[in-house]
């Protein structure tokens, strides 16, 4: 098809180069309105043709110069088996160990947890490699929940997974602070209906963060150095509300969510306290000015039990609230929580990350299901908190 005098716009420069060198318009639109098993066919053609284009030396030298996507782990496979064995030793009997295959259904990331396209690497035979083990626990969750429900509507039976699984992102990371572009991941995932949904909850958030801090505990004894543990919890609904009120530009808020240096009170003039020791630190006042009171009396009602019995078996842990997290936002809904450690070298570095999602409700279309998530880096803490081994 020819191209018109008014072209059609893209805010993709790389796509709009595309177009205006194809001399075709309508290049996207006609491969995006192709039947799946049309535009599949068309691009398994595409890459059988241009793989007989590539010789062995053009193989060789594309793993020699993308050592980040295709190189080996900078790990010991020896060393990783024994940290993952710790971890294992660590997980509740409630808990079924399962092998996630290394695909999952194209696009489930950006559907379920909203993680950019750009960021995972797409195949051309409708798949997505695993960029997330928590999206593949959930959709398994949810297929032993549906045989559950189609013997009893009410059935209340929770399904606890976990595993450990490489996974691959295509954004940028700093590899200063351990971050690798493939890397393994444990993930956890508990999922169930309760008439109470705040027993769910209390009891969940007790069953996942122990068994961080429980391996986190053994790792420790077994020559890591995890000091400074915090775990803080959030809930998502305390940002929300904070963004409507103050008008934030999500698009911004969405940019920087993994930015350190910036900090949503400064930004906007939130007087609110942006982490405390206590949600009593939190003026009642201010809470209601930012429609957020309701759910600090709900934090109080769910987080007090279990920060209770999480200070009765781990008392040298400290226990915080983040009221400002931006971490999360389209991921979790409601509570969540961080766990950070810090280095030999005094590094402070995020080891968990956990929060209740609506993935369950969307999957099985029922409003009445729950589902807590978490998962700790297991390359990061591998590298970065191994204990020095200083010379005699």
């Amino acid at each position: 098809m020819p191209r018109t005098k008014q072209h059609k716009k893209h805010s993709n420069l790389i796509l709009k180069r595309i177009i205006r060198n194809s001399n075709c318009d309508s290049l996207d639109t006609q491969l995006i309105g192709l039947n799946g098993a049309d535009l599949k066919s068309l691009l398994l053609h595409v890459f059988n043709e241009r793989s007989k284009s590539q010789s062995v030396n053009d193989a060789f030298i594309a793993y020699q110069t993308n050592q980040r996507f295709l190189g080996v782990s900078e790990l010991d496979q020896k060393e990783i088996v024994r940290f993952q064995n710790i971890f294992f030793e660590n997980i509740p009997k409630e808990f079924q160990a399962v092998e996630l295959s290394p695909v999952s259904p194209l696009g489930i990331n950006g559907i379920l947890a909203k993680i950019s396209q750009n960021n995972l690497c797409s195949t051309n035979r409708g798949y997505e490699i695993i960029g997330d083990p928590t999206t593949s626990l959930a959709l398994e969750t949810a297929v032993r929940r549906k045989k559950l429900l189609n013997v009893s509507l009410k059935n209340c039976n929770e399904v606890h997974l976990c595993t450990s699984q490489r996974i691959l992102r295509l954004q940028s990371f700093d590899a200063e602070k351990g971050y690798m572009q493939h890397f393994r991941c444990f993930g956890l995932s508990s999922g169930g209906r309760e008439s109470h949904w705040r027993a769910f909850l209390v009891r969940n958030l007790i069953r996942h963060i122990k068994t961080h801090l429980g391996f986190i505990r053994s790792l420790n004894a077994n020559s890591f150095s995890i000091k400074d543990i915090v775990v803080t919890f959030s809930h998502q609904g305390i940002t929300e509300s904070i963004l409507q009120a103050v008008g934030a530009n999500r698009d911004t808020i969405t940019k920087n969510t993994a930015n350190p240096n910036y900090h949503l009170f400064h930004e906007y003039g939130v007087t609110l306290p942006p982490l405390v020791d206590s949600l009593t630190d939190v003026s009642l006042v201010e809470a209601t000015n930012f429609g957020i009171s309701q759910h600090i009396k709900s934090m109080i009602r769910v987080l007090t039990p279990v920060i209770n019995e999480l200070r009765s078996v781990f008392p040298d842990v400290m226990y915080r609230f983040n009221m400002e997290r931006i971490a999360g936002i389209g991921y979790y809904n409601g509570f969540c929580f961080h766990i950070h450690g810090t280095t030999q070298s005094g590094l402070t570095l995020q080891l968990s990350d956990g929060g209740f999602t609506d993935w369950l409700k969307k999957l099985l279309n029922n409003k009445q299901e729950l589902l807590l998530i978490s998962g700790l880096g297991e390359d990061l803490i591998h590298k970065m908190f191994k204990k020095l081994v200083t010379s005699p």
